[in-house]
């Protein structure tokens, strides 16, 4: 599973979220706000730093 983490409280963000939704026929991609448990159970697993604001894409995870 492929998931994009990004900043729930970003408009960009969320606008970017959304505009790779409407192409993400596949459904390749699956998405966690960094202010989500799931999120922060991702950043905490991955040692990712907690000062990443953006995105960032985390590749072959079992399950969110």
């Amino acid at each position: 599973m492929n998931v994009i983490l990004f900043d729930g409280e970003c408009n960009f963000c969320d606008r970017s979220v959304q505009f790779i939704i409407k192409r993400d026929k596949k459904v390749l991609y699956h998405f966690a706000s960094l202010q989500s448990e799931a999120g922060q159970e991702i950043l905490a697993k991955h040692h990712i730093p907690d000062s990443i604001d953006s995105f960032f894409l985390v590749e072959g995870l079992k399950k969110l």
